[in-house]
């Protein structure tokens, strides 16, 4: 498909650029708004197939704005719309971590209702048909999931919720299957899982369980439990694992301990197999982060990538670009970049690198580096909006092309950047020109234009090019920009707040204050004094919220009293608002509360009534007006042991403790023989009870013996060993199988540790088996090239295998293809030239059109025989004087009455060379020199001063002003009394 359109722009192109030459002015140069809000309208979830991928865009053909899901092939023909996801509102900006089961997107995104408000970031599930949200921890804020991975059919990542704190959730896609995996430090605090990863059939993470501090953690998925793979750094603080990525059969990952650095974890997560990697700290290298796989130009091999700031020996601080085969010795530096870059990976034509620069302010930038090919992105353009440094939001490389969002002419779009030969970016999807049965149609090509030496974009257009720098009417017509300064989705020319994006007129408070009434009485906050109390607009007795109602007519406001229905009462005192206080007993207890109101001694019946005092004697809660046994605190009645004997049943088996001997036992009434809680049987009917029994289940047994009660104690093969523990039942010299097995003697002649049985060089201690070089010779790898030095004919050069030509230092490149190798070519870029440069250099053919044996490359006069510099006369003419006055003939008194031949302009470094070709020579000569260069302003050209310099040379040397185009001069000759007319005016372009 890239190839398809890079074909179809190169045919646009080749058919616009003649037309272009035609134009008063340049073609509209391709131009980027400036970015004052978030960038969420277009956002690429990820590939789901080898040519697709899907893309969340906000839309605005239907009203309100609602968030759709989209399928592209990274084309605006192959964009088209799948399943809204959410219907009445709009999509904010989603995880950076998300995966995809071969069906389903799972990843956290904030949803935005039609009125803009948010409903937090949760668990979002999108198929092509259906979208779903989980929501975890209901509000504003959300759950915040991220650090998704993908095992066995579930989806695991990190979420929080107040009750649990930062935890691991779990997800098969439905709101029913998302819970809380485990959590793993108990309380709100969470242990803060983050960047899980799969590896080696296990879930690794970094988390902190408050012991240990935060440091590297492995998931056991059977049961809901996680295991410290190793404290790095010992302590509360931890070594703050991060970026975790497997390569090679290692994780990688960097980690804190006594700085920021580049560690390893082998196999299952034993503790002695995690340790650092490499120190990169080379001339202040730390950091790693980013980490990719990629092929580069040099290798078909794909490489680990990743990204580390340093600081050089000077102390400039930069960030690097590290390239590693798995091997702590081939990790190495590829390349510096400038500013604090995002490094997003890869795209396709080998070492060409795509970074993210995030700034304070303005929108993030993406950088296009390629250390290979130094002028791949300067040969086509410069300037803040280049083919290589360009605004953008959420970069993402799918097939080795970048995606990624920018600001269109009303509202963020996304774009897509490819290098097939030169720089090319096109438009994928543009949500304010989409058509719903049709997708996106606004295909932008970059092109470079040698007539005016910039980047132009060559489109399809509604608007006439004298009408401004648009391409479509849009909202406020081809003459005026669709600027929209608040971003509110209506542009300055219709909206009467441009600068608030909340409004689009002043309404009754005003641009920049909203017209918000809170409590809907018709008043705005603005000028309401009670904006939340929908029946007032100013406090009043009361204040905001409350009336000021006296709805019992006795002087007092409700809000100011307790009885607002008593007029008797303003509070309640005693027995409340309505009833009077009468204390008919003296008790100080008003009668509504006391229950016995004629009795000061009771303010309740009790037990024994009013006018009976409630006595309890024995203090057993029971009064003695009806305790049976009012002197015993146990009993209120004599039950079967009488009073002062409790009848408890410890044993609950219907008898009290006073009647029963084994008052422990349930079972039993009396010891019998095994005694109280032993029962008396015998299961094996051996006629020993089991108490007495040591195998009480086998009738054989009565002790355990060396196998247990269940087999009996035999040794078949009179070893000392019974049968029952021996691994060899039938080989007296062994009890275990060992590494050969049973009946085969565990002989290791070579001492390595390793049977000869099944050691393949029994006599060598260093192999198990012959490998490349056979048994008796190591296997060593010098250049880590994976060829031993055995078989390797250049066992120091990762890169060559054989000599070849140059030999193992060099490699065979020949650059020409002219069958000499670049080591032992003279002009290793020139087919033609091999054994030496000649006297015109490697790059210009020595060509002698004139056949005297001086070439053109150095010859001032390639077509004249007779000389090599023009002279006085120009090349063609002998320089003669006839008469032998000092003036040549050819610049004699009659041809100062026609024009000097035009001046010849050159250019050396930062200076052009005026050359006088027409000189007549002498005391008597002078020439005057006129010169003026030009420059361009904003497109347009600008001429500076003409400025006129007399001189007796026959060539006027000036330097270049910076940004000077080109320069354009003439001069006049005065010899003899005599003055030429001007010569011819002469322009030129500085290379």
């Amino acid at each position: 498909m890239g190839r398809t359109l890079k074909n179809i722009a190169v045919v646009i192109l080749a058919a616009l650029i003649p037309l272009v030459s035609s134009f008063a002015a340049p073609p509209i140069k391709l131009t980027v708004a400036p970015f004052d809000g978030r960038a969420s309208n277009v956002q690429v979830l990820g590939p789901v197939s080898s040519t697709q991928f899907w893309v969340l865009a906000n839309t605005r053909y239907s009203s309100p704005p609602k968030c759709e899901l989209f399928v592209s092939d990274g084309t605006d023909l192959g964009t088209h719309k799948l399943v809204d996801v959410v219907s009445d509102g709009t999509c904010g900006p989603i995880t950076t971590s998300r995966v995809f089961d071969g069906k389903t997107f799972y990843f956290g995104m904030e949803r935005l209702n039609s009125t803009g408000i948010s409903e937090g970031v949760e668990l979002q599930t999108v198929t092509e048909t259906s979208a779903t949200q989980s929501v975890i921890s209901p509000g504003l804020v959300g759950s915040n999931p991220d650090s998704f991975v993908l095992y066995m059919g579930t989806v695991y990542f990190a979420a929080t919720e107040s009750m649990y704190g930062r935890e691991v959730w779990h997800s098969r896609g439905t709101i029913d299957s998302t819970k809380l995996y485990k959590e793993f430090r108990t309380g709100s605090s969470g242990s803060n899982p983050s960047d899980l990863t799969v590896y080696n059939n296990r879930i690794y993470l970094s988390a902190d369980d408050g012991k240990v501090g935060q440091e590297l953690w492995v998931l056991n998925t059977d049961v809901p439990t996680a295991f410290l793979v190793k404290d790095l750094a010992v302590g509360l603080a931890g070594s703050s694992p991060t970026s975790f990525f497997e390569y090679g059969g290692l994780l990688f990952f960097s980690a804190n301990v006594s700085g920021r650095n580049l560690y390893a974890n082998i196999g299952e997560g034993v503790i002695n197999t995690t340790a650092l990697f490499k120190d990169i700290l080379i001339a202040g290298s730390t950091a790693p982060s980013n980490f990719s796989r990629a092929k580069s130009s040099s290798s078909s091999l794909t490489k680990m990538h990743f990204l580390a700031d340093t600081v050089d020996t000077t102390g400039t601080y930069s960030w690097a670009i590290w390239r590693s085969d798995g091997t702590a010795a081939a990790t190495t530096q590829v390349a510096t970049v400038s500013g604090h870059p995002k490094y997003v990976g890869t795209l396709t034509g080998g070492d060409v690198f795509v970074f993210q620069h995030v700034r304070s302010t303005g929108a993030p930038q993406c950088q296009i580096v390629a250390p290979a090919n130094p002028t791949l992105c300067s040969s086509y353009g410069t300037g803040s909006n280049g083919p290589c440094f360009f605004p953008c939001y959420y970069p993402t490389i799918i097939n080795g092309s970048l995606y990624y969002t920018e600001y269109g002419t009303a509202d963020y779009r996304l774009a897509r950047f490819d290098i097939t030969g030169i720089p090319t970016k096109s438009i994928v999807m543009d949500p304010m020109m989409f058509n719903e049965a049709r997708g996106f149609n606004s295909t932008l090509f970059i092109a470079h234009e040698p007539l005016y030496g910039s980047d132009y974009s060559v489109t399809d257009r509604e608007c006439p090019l004298g009408s401004g720098d648009k391409k479509f009417p849009g909202a406020c017509g081809c003459t005026a920009p669709d600027t929209d300064t608040d971003h509110d989705g209506t542009p300055d020319c219709k909206d009467g707040c441009s600068a608030d994006p909340n409004k689009v007129a002043p309404g009754g408070c005003g641009c920049g204050v909203a017209d918000k009434d809170t409590d809907g009485d018709g008043t705005p906050d603005c000028k309401d004094l009670c904006p939340a109390d929908p029946v007032k607009v100013a406090s009043g007795i009361c204040g905001c919220g409350v009336s000021d109602v006296d709805s019992d007519k006795d002087d007092t406001a409700d809000c100011k009293e307790e009885c607002d229905t008593d007029p008797n009462k303003t509070a309640p005192g005693a027995c409340g608002c309505g009833a009077l206080d009468t204390d008919t007993d003296r008790d100080g207890v008003a009668d509504c509360k006391d229950g016995c109101s004629t009795d000061a001694s009771k303010t309740a019946p009790g037990a024994c009534g009013c006018g009976n005092a409630d006595k309890d004697t024995d203090a057993d809660k029971t009064p003695d007006c009806l305790d049976r046994c009012p002197n015993d605190a146990t009993k209120s009645i004599a039950g079967s042991c009488g009073c002062g004997f409790p009848d408890t049943d410890s044993d609950g088996d219907g008898d009290p403790e006073c009647l029963d001997p084994c008052n422990a036992d349930p079972n039993k009434k009396t010891p019998g023989v095994c005694g109280c809680g032993v029962p008396d049987t015998d299961r094996d009917k051996d006629g020993i009870l089991d108490c007495k029994d040591g195998c009480p289940d086998n009738k054989a047994k009565t002790l355990p013996g060396v196998c247990g009660c269940a087999v009996a104690d035999v040794d078949s093969d009179r070893d000392g060993v019974m049968d029952c523990i021996d691994g060899c039942v039938g080989d007296s010299s062994k009890s275990s199988s060992g590494s050969c097995g049973c009946g085969v003697a565990d002989t290791d002649t070579d001492k390595d540790g390793i049977a000869d049985c099944i050691d393949l060089c029994p006599s060598d201690s260093s192999k198990a088996a012959p490998g490349y070089c056979g048994c008796g010779k190591a296997e060593h790898d010098m250049d880590g090239d994976q060829l031993p030095d055995c078989l390797d004919g250049c066992p120091a050069q990762a890169d060559k295998k054989e000599p070849g030509v140059c030999g193992c230092a060099l490699t065979d490149v020949d650059s020409d293809k002219d069958g000499t190798a670049d080591c032992i070519d003279a002009c290793p870029a020139n087919p033609a030239k091999s054994k030496s440069s000649g006297q015109c250099g490697c790059s210009v053919e020595e060509i002698f059109s004139d056949s005297d044996s001086v070439p053109d490359c150095l010859d001032g006069c390639p077509k004249d025989p007779g000389k090599i510099q023009p002279g006085a006369c120009g090349c063609g003419v002998q320089d003669v004087d006839t008469n032998g006055d000092g003036a040549p003939d050819c610049l004699q008194t009659d041809s100062m009455k026609r024009p000097p031949t035009a001046p010849l302009i050159t250019f050396a470094r930062k200076v052009v060379i005026i050359g006088l070709p027409s000189n007549v020579g002498g005391k008597g000569q002078v020439n005057t020199v006129s010169f003026r260069f030009k420059s361009s302003v904003k497109g347009k050209d600008k001429w500076g001063k003409l400025t006129k310099v007399r001189t007796r040379a026959n060539f006027l040397k000036v330097k270049l002003p910076n940004g000077a185009l080109g320069v354009e001069a003439s001069y006049v000759l005065t010899a003899f009394r005599q003055q030429s007319p001007s010569s011819a005016t002469v322009y030129r372009e500085a290379p």
